[in-house]
């Protein structure tokens, strides 16, 4: 949970499973959006995955969700093809698989 001046303002659900941390839900409060809190949410949840050495971090979000996949998106998460079991995953909608590395790779300089 997030929290300024001790009120809440942003929460996030995780699960684990085979070796893989899940964003459940993450929430952050109408006044507090745009300040980074779903940001660092995220971050904190990575120092979770990486304590724990996890190789993955997921969620699935509703294909209509765009705001949600471009804000995963920014924290390095990276979109799956829409499988199977993934199709009607919301009832009438599918489901978006989002992934990435607990720990992302270097780039690497093409300069000599």
């Amino acid at each position: 949970m997030a929290s300024l001046e001790g009120r809440p303002v942003g929460y996030a659900i995780l699960a684990i499973a085979a070796g893989v941390m899940s964003f459940e839900r993450i929430g952050v409060m109408p006044d507090q959006r745009r300040r980074r809190v779903g940001t660092k949410l995220v971050a904190h949840a990575i120092l979770l995955a990486r304590v724990r050495m996890l190789d993955f971090m997921s969620t699935v979000l509703r294909e209509s969700n765009v705001a949600a996949q471009q804000f995963f998106h920014d924290c390095g998460f990276r979109a799956d093809r829409i499988t199977d079991e993934l199709r009607g995953w919301f009832g009438s909608e599918d489901g978006v698989l989002m992934m990435r590395p607990v720990v992302l790779p270097v780039p690497t300089s093409n300069s000599p």
